[in-house]
């Protein structure tokens, strides 16, 4: 088995190898693995096992009925069994680690015996130096890099059923989306486009089956919401709707329509109205309808806000995450962006290029550089003709529809989930973009 592998095949696994390991091995010695999501996730983990409840919150307080919906609970569940072999954190970044290994060697053997071997394996490991926030997730207590495995096994088993047209694959497919959605509440509407998905297999193919898979992942999320409600009053799939609704949604375009000090004083103001309301149903409904209502008033806004934070997904450089991980804690301003807006052009630029670390300025140029390559070739991978037509439709629906559900929260680090997708449509997309620039070369 081994001898089928080529040297240069060989050399890239020892490099893909080093960089989780250099990466891992930071994690272990700054011990940066957290986030401030990560106590919600943990606790959740210890509740399941200790309460067979999913609850991301303190077990012996009062308890807040928002917690036992505000994370779905197969992080909490993988968290408290990796742990069950050994009780450390570290286990866990340690098998998010293998995760991210199997993916990348997963992309890479799709690959293998084509004339695209080379450049994808160097797009590989490329994408690991140059967008550093993919690695930081793989070593945070983040249910990011979670959602990335059930997707990428997701997209093994659709590629199966292609080659051979079992259903029984489609069975496996439909099952890990539900596992998805159980892991990150982002695919809670991924029903949807999957309609889509399913009707042209059973219009092809005429396998009644199909349509009873499809529905596994609304009835997962039917059963998941009536739990919800059983517990909360509230039929609702998660409580993380409310606040991103409040925060993403409204919050955002409040800041662009005003500034960050009014957005914050509305949303303190409306939080403490709704901690009045003793009912979490009314209380949750309160919230969701008027964050609602300010997105409708302000139609116009609200589109510039979800389209700018869908390309701020792609673009993003995550400064933060580095900064936090690799344990610099200086003060700095929030974005290049954000001080030109809020101080003008030219004085923002100055006042951020004053208060930033330059080693990580300097990072943060080749990785914004990057990332403007990889969303290049991804749009540029639609044209290929030598990408499979089926598996082309499955990734660009699967990764445009995560990059739209982010919406205006459009951050860094939920890039993570689709990196295999962007890793398998770069050779793809860069044989493209060279034949557009041969073509201007010899017209000019």
């Amino acid at each position: 088995m081994l001898s089928k592998i080529t040297l240069s095949q060989r050399v890239f696994i020892v490099f893909l190898i080093a960089i989780h390991a250099g990466y891992f091995i930071s994690a272990l010695i700054l011990n940066h693995i957290y986030t401030p999501d990560s106590p919600e996730y943990l606790l959740d983990a210890i509740n399941i096992k200790e309460h067979f409840t999913s609850y991301c919150g303190n077990w012996n307080e009062v308890k807040i009925s928002g917690l036992y919906s505000l994370r779905t609970p197969f992080y909490g569940i993988f968290i408290m069994l990796a742990k069950s072999i050994i009780n450390s954190d570290f286990f866990v970044i340690f098998i998010q680690n293998i995760f991210s290994l199997a993916s990348c060697l997963f992309i890479s053997k799709l690959f293998r015996g084509t004339h695209y071997t080379s450049i994808s394996n160097l797009f590989i490991l490329c994408s690991l130096l140059f967008f550093p926030v993919y690695l930081i997730m793989v070593n945070s207590i983040m249910s990011d890099i979670f959602l990335m495995a059930w997707l990428v096994l997701a997209l093994a088993f659709f590629i199966q059923y292609i080659k051979n047209k079992k259903s029984t694959w489609m069975l496996f497919y439909n099952l890990a989306l539900a596992a998805a959605v159980m892991t990150k509440p982002v695919m809670m509407f991924f029903w949807l486009p999957n309609i889509f998905i399913t009707l042209y297999f059973f219009v092809r193919l005429r396998q009644k089956p199909l349509l009873f898979y499809w529905c596994i992942l609304p009835l997962v999320i039917f059963f998941w919401s009536e739990r919800n409600k059983n517990i909360t009053g509230y039929f609702h799939f998660s409580s993380i709707e409310m606040q991103n609704i409040l925060e993403l949604n409204a919050g955002t375009v409040l800041t662009i329509k005003y500034d960050m000090d009014s957005s914050k004083t509305f949303q303190h103001s409306l939080i403490k109205k709704a901690d009045s309301i003793p009912d979490f149903a009314i209380r949750s409904k309160y919230i969701f309808s008027t964050s609602e209502n300010i997105v409708k008033d302000n139609l116009l806004i609200y589109t510039y806000a979800h389209m700018r934070g869908m390309l701020n997904l792609m673009l993003a450089t995550g400064r933060e995450n580095q900064m936090s991980f690799f344990a610099q804690e200086e003060k700095a301003p929030i974005s290049i962006v954000y001080e030109a807006q809020k101080k003008g052009f030219l004085n923002g630029i100055l006042y951020y290029l004053g208060n930033v670390n330059i080693a990580f300025l300097v990072i943060g140029a080749l990785v914004a550089l990057w990332n403007v390559l990889t969303l290049i070739t991804f749009i540029l991978g639609m044209f290929s003709k030598n990408m499979n037509a089926t598996i082309k439709i499955f990734i660009y629906i699967l990764v445009v529809y995560i990059v739209f559900a982010c919406g205006p929260g459009g951050y860094a680090r939920f890039k993570t989930s689709i990196i295999p997708f962007l890793l398998y449509t770069f050779p793809f997309g860069w044989e493209v973009l060279k034949k557009i620039f041969k073509k201007n070369a010899v017209q000019s």
